[in-house]
């Protein structure tokens, strides 16, 4: 029993040393840590760099909506200057028509006055001539043979010369403004000629 003691006594130290030399070994093989820093994140775009896609989406929508807003401006700017020139314009031709038929109106009513004027002076001429004409016939009446068929073919004349003019004259009524002061001035003439006439048959005849 003494004998065993001193074996086991050997036995435990070399469990001993064993483990020890195990535990030496473990710790030589645990890996030191590496000297290389571990990995770091990637940093974030600095401002003014590429942004997220739904910032740049809604940049985008923004910048649309303002150019939209600014073609929508100016497209209504123009228009309403558009309709400016064209009020402008009708105003203008508005005015410039109501000028003209002012003018016209205007222009009618001396036309008128003229045409009246005229229609009592010949009137006045042909009262004239027909009392001219009346001794006429009132000498064709007194006289005999040839010189009766002179001056009742005289009296004829006068009188169809007459018949013209006064036709004339009716026309004067419906004949168109500017025409009129031209027509007039014709037949003012045609009834100077008409008295002169009479009156070259009277002095003829008497």
């Amino acid at each position: 029993m003494k004998a065993l003691v001193p074996a086991l006594a050997s036995l435990a130290l070399l469990a001993a040393c064993g483990n020890e030399s195990q535990a030496g070994s473990s710790t030589a093989k645990t890996p030191t840590p590496s000297s290389t820093p571990p990995p770091q994140k990637a940093a974030a775009d600095p401002p003014g760099g590429r942004m997220p896609a739904a910032s740049q989406a809604a940049q985008d929508a923004a910048k649309q909506a303002q150019e939209a807003a600014a073609k929508q401006a100016q497209d209504a700017a123009k228009q309403a200057q558009e309709a400016a020139a064209a009020k402008q314009a009708q105003e203008a031709a508005a005015a410039k028509q109501a000028q003209e038929d002012a003018a016209k109106q205007a222009q009618e009513a001396a036309n008128a006055s003229a045409v009246s004027d005229f229609q009592k002076s010949a009137n006045d001429t042909l009262t004239a001539f027909d009392s001219k004409l009346g001794e006429l016939k009132d000498k064709a009446a007194s006289a005999v043979d040839s010189a009766k068929q002179e001056i009742e073919k005289v009296v004829a004349d006068l009188d169809q010369q007459r018949q013209d003019v006064v036709a004339k004259i009716a026309e004067l009524k419906t004949t168109a403004p500017e025409k009129a002061k031209t027509m007039i001035e014709g037949l003012k003439s045609d009834l100077a000629g008409l008295q002169k006439s009479a009156a070259d048959a009277l002095e003829r005849f008497k």
